[in-house]
């Protein structure tokens, strides 16, 4: 079984860990905290499958 890379090291592989934020509105920032959980993990689940899906 393959050893599940942390996150952190997707990012680094894939040379985006350098990658700054957007700098949002106030409003963009409330409703973001609100969905914050929900976000992270689309975007943790869809990065590890794009990473993982690579040759």
């Amino acid at each position: 079984m393959k050893k599940s890379l942390l996150i952190e090291e997707i990012e680094k592989n894939l040379g985006i860990n350098h990658i700054k934020s957007i700098e949002l509105t106030p409003s963009d920032s409330e409703d973001m905290y609100e969905k914050e959980h929900e976000l992270r993990g689309l975007y943790e689940h869809e990065l590890r499958k794009f990473f993982e899906s690579r040759p």
